[in-house]
């Protein structure tokens, strides 16, 4: 099996052979195959590209939310607590995937971390095609409620729905 990743020096993990993200990234040769299950998203960008593959696969929402928005997350707040540019993982302008539910997640999540954390926010975030209908993150419907009342303002503009765990991380 081959991994996905973006840097070049990556390290292969596991024995398996890792090519970089730029060597892969449109390439017929890879399939979506190469997402699940490993660590593939670095940026917004990479949130997009690794959506897209995951996408072609048939994901979830959930599967698709784990793989862009809580990696994109996780990365940002790693880059936080080793101050690295934390605001370069969430500013790139990423390309619309095709499901308007990942795309609309990805500009939110750049509103609400710009919002909370005191930086500009991304122009891309308003672009056309980055506003869901009401897409609820969590599978179980008895969620709607709580999740219509605990959305942060940024997802609730893009028409995401989650409730207050669906961004908490450990």
């Amino acid at each position: 099996m081959l991994t996905v990743c973006r840097r070049q020096d990556a390290r292969p993990v596991g024995g398996q052979r890792q090519v970089s993200w730029h060597e892969t990234r449109g390439s017929s040769a890879v399939d979506s195959q190469t997402v699940r299950g490993y660590r593939t998203v670095v940026t917004m960008e990479d949130a997009a590209w690794a959506g897209s593959l995951l996408l072609r696969e048939g994901a979830s929402g959930p599967v698709l939310w784990r793989h862009t928005v809580l990696q994109v997350l996780d990365d940002y707040e790693s880059a936080r607590r080793h101050d690295r540019d934390a605001v370069a993982v969430a500013t790139g302008r990423p390309d619309l995937t095709g499901d308007v539910r990942v795309d609309a997640s990805l500009a939110a999540l750049a509103e609400h971390l710009a919002v909370r954390d005191g930086w500009p926010v991304p122009a891309w975030t308003t672009e056309p095609g980055r506003v869901a209908d009401g897409w609820l993150v969590c599978a179980m419907p008895a969620m709607l409620p709580f999740a219509e009342a605990e959305t942060p303002p940024a997802f609730r503009a893009h028409g995401v729905l989650v409730t207050s765990g669906g961004l908490a991380r450990a």
